[in-house]
């Protein structure tokens, strides 16, 4: 769990492939880095600007959804986005991705821990 700055929703750190674009440009597949209800951060190649509206194509087995989001971090080539205008629904789904992922960090850590002791 990450909560840092302005930061105020758990945030679950998860490797996977996503697909993103530009509104009406083509799909980019990108890795995401960390995942929250609010946002996301990921690694891209192709050049963002700030506050740039993008959409991001979750996988099938999150639930095949459409989201809409803005640019609002670029560090390098992760670049941090912010969800927009999420429906109750899509919350939902992205509040059990997030909580399933971190409740695993969650598991893998303890069990580090308790390897070593």
């Amino acid at each position: 769990m990450v909560l840092l700055g302005r930061r105020s929703f758990i945030r679950a750190d998860i490797e996977a492939q996503l697909f993103l674009r530009r509104i009406g440009e083509d799909w980019e597949k990108v890795t995401c880095k960390d995942i929250s209800i609010d946002g996301l951060a990921f690694c891209a190649a192709a050049p963002l600007t700030l506050e740039e509206p993008i959409e991001i194509a979750l996988p099938d087995d999150w639930g095949r959804q459409l989201i809409t989001a803005r640019v609002v971090h670029i560090h390098d080539d992760i670049i941090g986005c912010q969800f927009i205008d999420l429906s109750p629904e899509l919350a939902q789904v992205l509040s059990r991705i997030v909580y399933s992922n971190w409740q695993q960090s969650l598991r893998r850590t303890t069990s580090s821990t308790d390897e070593k002791e």
